[in-house]
């Protein structure tokens, strides 16, 4: 950023224009980067920890499923599991020979 102008000016820590000012920069600048990467850490892991326990995320809910709101679990929709089943040998059927999923084959939910 400093390449192209750009200064950092700081609300809470007083930052001179001096050699300690650089070091002091450097120092919250690797903490933010820090800071964000544990985070995102955290999160995936949680996810996936989601995943294993086949609760929602917030994303998209698959067809065929929806959330059992005492749990937070998925679950199987009555309504729209029978669609899904009836469709799902189809379009494996027309699926192009020879190509494989990249997809890594994950442990499947017991409901």
């Amino acid at each position: 950023m400093k390449k192209n102008g750009v200064r950092l000016i700081s609300a809470k820590e007083n930052i001179s224009d001096g050699p300690e000012g650089i070091i002091l920069e450097s120092m919250l600048e690797g903490y933010a980067e820090y800071y964000s990467a544990e985070l995102s850490q955290k999160i995936r892991r949680g996810q996936q920890d989601n995943a294993r326990k086949c609760m929602n995320n917030g994303s998209n809910i698959p067809l065929g499923y929806y959330v059992d709101k005492a749990t937070g679990r998925l679950a199987v929709n009555p309504e729209t599991a029978p669609y899904v089943q009836e469709l799902f040998p189809e379009i494996a059927r027309t699926e192009t020979s020879g190509v494989k999923s990249s997809a890594p084959h994950e442990q499947r939910c017991s409901m």
